[in-house]
């Protein structure tokens, strides 16, 4: 209301100002006239003349203050409202109609803002990078993506000219408990710099420090996430100091997390930050950290203000280079054979910009959800059509409205304008329907994501960039969908409307051709999209995974996680064995280290012996598994045998958390896809190999059977793979 009082007052100032000073030029042309012999009223006629009439000034002036435009234009919107209300058929068609299009496009913007455009809400984030080694590292890996080893992360954390810090991180799975029962809690290891460097404060106590970050095992202490501080643990005042079992070992909270922090990963948010050189408390069995070669935390630094990404990355190369050399005469690498020496020294350092974090998340699907956002775009474009060619035939209604407004005087453009208003008034009804509409689709389309990414921080909520987005969304449409009637109106004349006054108007039918030809087009394009998803879809079905789901049922236990020894882990497990063998209700039963399907897995390279030595050329996967593992799966022996006791016994099995090239196996059995990739069509059965790609592995494991191809992480890929007792 003070607004509207301050905007009157002033538009009286002004008109007040322009009509003194009308008056003023007036009066002194008058005043000229009058002494070149003029009588009075004369002189006036004649001023008023040459002035060209005052209240065409004032309109002019008017026009360039642009009240006049903004005043016609709330007007169009009057007109238009109560024009749209006497079609309530006609009204409903199109806000139905764009708010499918703009709610499915908002919905697939809030997923797309989320997992691939929006900022981590850190200091900068435009200066973050992710750095990462291209090529052939020459270590185990234990992980996911972008991986090195926590030395060559303190080794970058010296390279100060190019940097203000780099920070490393691993996301993993603990077992905590604060009082209650354990619970499976996602956790994240990083270096003490890790806050200070992303700039995130505190809520309650402190933060992580280089100072709990210097050697393994010196810092039993714990930050909190916000979310997890306030809904599992009811926000208690008093939680710093308190104590909290990581795998039943005890750690400090030392503090909470800012509420806006979740993490660098949209895909892995951690409740607990734990300092990396508490690893081995965190990761049952986990004892390599400082090893070089041990793969298993990504690296990100924050470039100098006066440092560009390339200029970080050229600088770095002679620094790894010289690295490579250094680990090349170290004794294991020392040993390797020339290709795996020539492979090593080709590896480049990248420079990759992080200023959303790093996130597997992401990787997997950024693509898709552009794919995806495309369609919905072009569905969007196809309701504009459609409420285009309702506006042009809602126009022939019109018509006589349209052509006696001409006649009495309104120009094109205003006509167009209106006609603008009309269609930009149903686009924002329609996108605030849409609007309601997209949180509901978001739930939806977060329903499909992995249960675990689902209850992270994906959120279905409306925020202030939603609701920005949608706006600007709805502008668009309503000026696309406005177009067409608006052009089609200021095309024809005066004279051409009065003749078709007395029929049905004949004017349009190219533009309305156009249309249709448009909506089938781009109709034709969402049908062949659609059909090509349902056809990868259905090759999916049947592709399968390989083995016969029905009636299968899978879970998984760490006991690890919950304090038990290597001794009392094989008990349990093996007590949970007998006692599904002996259920009634249970046909088959076997025991594999990783579960099947989930994304994740075991990979590692081999070492191969047969007739040559060599290493696998990319990581396989891996698993440890029971004899009748395959016949419970339904999965075919094609070659060689399965599996027997007397292949399980004295087998040291695999480390709960990391396997290592240590490992001793006895037999082992490969897929198809491993014959026919690193065999050729020979026949692998006896050939021999090893856990690792180290020179002194010694490939002590003899191939026993093929087994045909099933799937691991997910059903798309076709992976090679090895099992191991």
């Amino acid at each position: 209301m003070m607004w509207q009082l301050a905007n009157w007052s002033r538009r009286k100032k002004l008109e007040s100002d322009l009509d003194r000073e009308l008056h003023y030029h007036l009066d002194r042309r008058i005043i000229d006239l009058e002494r070149s012999g003029l009588p009075t009223e004369e002189a006036r006629r004649q001023a008023l003349l040459e002035l060209g009439g005052i209240a065409q000034i004032q309109e002019e002036v008017r026009d360039i203050w642009l009240t006049r435009w903004l005043r016609d234009f709330v007007h169009d919107l009057r007109f238009s409202a109560r024009s749209i209300f006497r079609s309530p058929s006609f009204m409903a068609t199109a806000v139905l109609s764009l708010a499918l299009g703009i709610g499915a496009t908002t919905a697939l913007y809030s997923l797309i803002d989320q997992i691939v455009l929006r900022a981590l809400p850190v200091d900068h984030p435009e200066r973050l990078v992710l750095i990462d080694w291209i090529g052939f590292q020459y270590a185990e890996t234990f992980g996911t993506s972008n991986l090195m080893s926590y030395p060559i992360c303190q080794d970058l954390q010296q390279k100060k000219d190019f940097f203000e810090g780099v920070l490393c991180r691993a996301a993993t799975t603990i077992s905590a408990s604060t009082g209650g029962e354990p619970k499976l809690t996602a956790a994240e290891l990083v270096s003490g710099n890790y806050f200070s460097l992303l700039g995130v404060r505190p809520a309650l106590g402190r933060l992580l420090t280089t100072d709990d970050d210097q050697t393994p095992g010196s810092s039993p202490v714990v930050v909190l996430s916000y979310d997890f501080w306030k809904n599992q643990l009811g926000g208690a005042a008093d939680i710093v100091g308190r104590r909290v079992l990581v795998n039943q070992y005890p750690m400090t909270v030392v503090g909470v997390a800012a509420p806006a922090f979740h993490g660098i990963d949209v895909g892995e948010v951690p409740s607990l930050w734990i300092p990396a050189v508490m690893s081995a408390q965190a990761i049952p069995g986990f004892t390599t950290m400082l090893d070089r070669r041990t793969r298993w935390m990504q690296i990100l630094g924050r470039l100098k203000q006066n440092v560009s990404l390339q200029q970080a990355q050229t600088g770095l190369q002679p620094w790894f280079k010289s690295m490579l050399d250094e680990d090349m005469r170290r004794t294991n690498v020392s040993r390797a054979s020339a290709e795996q020496r020539r492979r090593f020294l080709a590896s480049t350092l990248e420079l990759t910009p992080a200023p959303q974090g790093h996130s597997v998340l992401r990787q997997g699907l950024s693509r898709p959800l552009w794919v995806l956002f495309v369609a919905t775009a072009v569905l969007l474009a196809l309701a504009c059509l459609n409420v285009a060619g309702l506006f042009l035939a809602r126009g022939s209604a019109r018509h006589r409205e349209i052509s006696t407004r001409l006649a009495l005087g309104a120009s094109r453009g205003r006509i167009g304008r209106q006609l603008l208003a009309d269609s930009v008034l149903l686009a924002f009804a329609g996108g605030l329907l849409g609007v309601v509409m997209a949180p509901i689709a978001v739930r939806a389309l977060i329903a499909f994501l992995p249960r675990n990414t689902a209850a992270n921080n994906l959120q279905a909520n409306i925020d202030t960039r939603l609701l920005l987005f949608a706006f600007l969304v709805s502008l668009v449409a309503g000026f696309l969908a406005g177009s067409a009637p608006a052009l089609q109106a200021g095309r024809k004349s005066l004279d051409s409307s009065l003749r078709e006054r007395g029929g049905t108007p004949s004017g349009g039918l190219a533009l309305r051709r156009a249309i249709v030809t448009a909506q089938i087009a781009f109709t034709l394009i969402l049908v062949i999209a659609a059909g090509l998803f349902v056809r990868t879809l259905s090759g999916l079905l049947v592709k399968g995974p390989g083995f016969d789901t029905s009636s299968l049922i899978s879970f998984g236990i760490k006991p690890a996680l919950n304090g038990y020894s290597g001794a009392e882990e094989s008990r349990l497990i093996r007590r949970i064995t007998e006692g599904l063998r002996d259920s009634s209700s249970i046909q088959a039963s076997a025991v594999a280290h990783d579960q099947l399907l989930l994304g994740g897995a075991w990979s590692n390279s081999l070492t191969i012996q047969a007739g040559e030595r060599y290493i696998t050329d990319r990581e396989v996967q891996m698993n440890a598994v029971s004899p009748g593992f395959f016949a419970t799966l339904g999965a075919r022996i094609v070659a060689g045998r399965d599996f027997n006791e007397h292949d399980a016994l004295n087998v040291i099995a695999p480390n709960q958390s990391m396997p290592v090239s240590q490992t001793r196996q006895r037999a082992v059995i490969v897929n198809e896809a491993f014959v026919k990739r690193y065999f050729g069509g020979r026949n692998p059965l006896g050939a021999r190999v090893a856990m690792g790609s180290a020179p002194d592995a010694k490939p002590d494991s003899e191939i026993v059977g093929v087994v045909e191809n099933i799937s691991y992480r997910n059903v798309r890929e076709q992976w090679e793979q090895a099992y191991f007792p």
